[in-house]
């Protein structure tokens, strides 16, 4: 299943529809789609390519960032090794790149504000995280307390410097 292209009748993936389907390595989202639940896409360990159609009412994947998200509250729901996070995003939501055992480096633009839970878990290859504002902004983001749970990562590279991430 290295590609899954879902049917224009198609209007919502459910909960844990292609959860740890380690094989998909790329997803087309039609513009029918108006809901995605919770855990669609988690764990699929080869996933390098997510594209929302354009049209579709909810959700895109703007500015080619191989992710999906979320078009009126600017949260980044779904993302992929190669997505680039644009700068419009204010929300990395839960697990949104959980088990991307492919992610090793990871850029977070200074628009994001909040990181929710699990939303780098698992992502054991992960040892690069820079942020695209200050110290001080990085602090200033609202980190839920297992955003990176288990992830190599310790060190965020800011603007001005390096700040240590918990480690959870």
């Amino acid at each position: 299943m290295p590609k899954i292209h879902i049917p224009n009748s198609v209007t919502s993936i459910g909960y844990q529809a292609f959860e740890t389907c380690t094989s998909l390595k790329s997803i087309i989202i039609p513009a029918n789609v108006t809901e995605i639940g919770e855990r669609a896409f988690v764990g699929c360990k080869a996933l390098k390519s997510i594209i929302v159609a354009e049209g579709n009412p909810r959700y895109d994947s703007r500015d080619n960032c191989n992710a999906i998200i979320e078009t009126t509250t600017n949260t980044l729901i779904q993302g992929c090794s190669k997505t680039i996070i644009p700068e419009s995003v204010t929300e990395i939501g839960e697990e949104a790149f959980a088990g991307c055992d492919s992610l090793k480096s990871v850029t977070i633009p200074a628009s994001v504000k909040s990181v929710g839970r699990l939303a780098f878990g698992r992502c054991e290859n992960l040892t690069d995280i820079t942020f695209q504002g200050t110290i001080a902004q990085w602090k200033d983001i609202k980190l839920s307390r297992s955003w990176k749970s288990n992830v190599p990562a310790i060190i965020v590279h800011c603007t001005d410097g390096d700040v240590q991430a918990k480690r959870y």
